[in-house]
Order: structure tokens, then sequence, then C-alpha cells
């Protein structure tokens, strides 16, 4: 336990100090310290969490500030920046190095697509991070949409 709100407290700090945790993860030896929150198909058990497979997994979260996450006839999600409308959604952190953060920039069409942006997130400690989220165009909600908090394969839709 100690070892965990030690690892949550230096993260805390660098974040505080613009700096990203440094870690040494999975078979590589490059330093992972771009802070990541993933909320649809990257997530673990997902088609596109291969793009994660080496990246360090910190924690799971839910996003400080409510936002829509909606889900269109394709079954992939979607989280707009409409700060306040929605759900305190449901995401993983993760730890990443450079060439895994334009990896996943690549999936999600950044910057022509989604957007990439910074956004606070409160893990189950009560610890506030902020990590890239990956938002939607505005295009994409409606207020006739039904808005999701998690992301479930063969979630009802």
């Amino acid at each position: 336990m100690a070892t965990k709100e030690r690892k949550q407290s230096d993260i805390q700090q660098r974040e505080q100090e613009g700096r990203g945790l440094l870690v040494r993860g999975g078979s590589s030896e490059e330093l992972r310290d771009i802070l990541v929150a993933v909320y649809g198909t990257l997530k673990h058990g997902f088609g596109n969490h291969a793009l994660l497979s080496t990246a360090v997994f910190v924690s799971k979260a839910k996003t400080e500030r409510k936002y829509p996450m909606v889900i269109h006839g394709s079954g992939l999600p979607f989280l707009v920046e409409k700060k306040g409308i929605g759900h305190n959604v449901d995401v993983e952190l993760y730890l990443v190095n450079k060439d895994e953060l334009n990896q996943l920039d690549i999936l999600e069409g950044h910057p022509d697509w989604y957007k990439r942006k910074k956004a606070g997130v409160v893990t189950p400690e009560g610890d506030v991070l902020m990590p890239y989220i990956y938002f939607a165009p505005d295009s994409y909600f409606s207020k006739r949409e039904n808005l999701y908090e998690t992301y479930e394969y063969g979630q009802d839709m």
C-alpha cells in the first residue's frame, strides 16, 4: 500500500512541476513519461489495446469533469469536449513514450480528426492527474444522443 501511495504522490508531484513520470517498462528500456487516458477500444480487452502492449498501466480513473460520451451505429465511442454535459467517464491511465504516443495519434487522426488535449481525471485514491485524452469533433454530439459513462463491448446502444 505504501508503494502505491508513493507512486501516486510521485505522479502528482511531477505533474505539478510540469514533468511526466519517468518509468522503465515492458521489454524496452525506453522511458515512458507521457500520461494518456483511454476510454474506448484502446482499453484493456479491446481490439486496439495492442497499441498499448508495451505501455505501463497506471490506474483506472474517471474524468474530473462531466463529458458526453456517445456511441454511434459503428459501435465506437466518441468523447466530446462539452464540459458539464454527460458523465464522469471511466478511463484507464497509461504511461507511454513518444513513439507510442505517435501511434495513438495516427489511430485517432490527431490533430485532423480527434484532438489530443490535457484534461483532469480522478483516480480511485482521489488523486487528480492531467493526462492527454482524445476528444472527437463537436459535431459528433447532439442532444438526442444517449450518453454513456463507460464503454463495454456489446453494450446496448
